[in-house]
């Protein structure tokens, strides 16, 4: 009895540990909305392990990656959304600070008191909700065609891209896949 030991039951031990670290790496947060619908976001950072060098490791950028787990829970229904998460810390504060999101009804309300930048891409400016502090330097980004089709990738399947300080934050639909050499592409284009 008590407990088991690592010769003779290796898979307990196994299963233990993997519980410990899956806990360990996990937060929860539940909103209630109205009319008894919750939403609940669950992020999970795997654990540690030994990344080879990057294409961000060259330029001083770190990055943490996790995932994301959107739920909307309304009356009987449930709908769950995965995201894939990169948080980069930049090595100085680029000139560029904003956030993209997709453009719903509640951002819509919004533009009726803050203008928002539009590129004069209609499928771009239809989609992505732009915020930005820093108008001039956001729109002279946005003039790139790579940079609005990363955004609009990120976008398009409910994710979204924040620039805030040193960190760049990209949310992306886990079943959009985006390579280290596209956000390492995009983080080039913020830094001078």
């Amino acid at each position: 009895m008590g407990r088991p030991s690592p010769t003779s039951a290796p898979s307990t031990w196994a299963m233990l540990a993997k519980n410990a670290v899956t806990r360990a790496s996990e937060d929860s947060a539940h909103t209630f909305l109205a009319g008894g619908c919750r939403r609940q976001l669950t992020t999970r950072r795997p654990p540690q392990q030994h990344r080879p060098m990057s294409y961000f490791d060259e330029i001083g950028v770190s990055v943490e990656e996790s995932t994301l787990t959107e739920t909307l829970e309304i009356g009987p229904m449930r709908s769950e959304k995965q995201f894939a998460v990169r948080k980069l810390q930049l090595p100085e504060v680029p000139a560029v600070q904003a956030s993209f999101s997709r453009e719903g009804i509640t951002k819509k309300i919004f533009k009726l008191f803050k203008k928002e930048l539009q590129v004069g891409d209609g499928t771009f400016d239809d989609i992505v909700y732009v915020s930005t502090d820093t108008p001039e330097q956001t729109a002279a980004l946005l003039t790139s065609p790579d940079v609005r089709a990363l955004i609009l990738h990120a976008v398009d399947g409910g994710g979204a891209i924040e620039i805030d300080g040193k960190q760049v934050v990209l949310k992306i639909p886990s079943d959009q896949a985006l390579d280290d050499l596209t956000a390492f592409r995009f983080v080039q284009k913020l830094l001078p």
